[in-house]
């Protein structure tokens, strides 16, 4: 199941991800009929923020 952060107007927009995979689609047109996609999903076991492990398999 797919669920989206929650948008937060009062807060100035998209609130923190704070578990779970991260998933992102970029969709374009290239000048054909069909649409381009690009997708990135990420995973990983570490609870911690701060572990090194996140920055292994997430890139941060």
């Amino acid at each position: 199941m797919i669920e989206p952060a929650p948008w937060d107007s009062a807060r100035g927009g998209w609130s923190g991800v704070r578990h779970g995979s991260g998933y992102v689609q970029a969709v374009g047109f290239a000048g054909g009929s069909c649409p381009v996609a690009r997708t990135l999903l990420t995973y990983g076991q570490s609870s911690g923020p701060t572990s090194p492990r996140v920055a292994r398999v997430s890139g941060r």
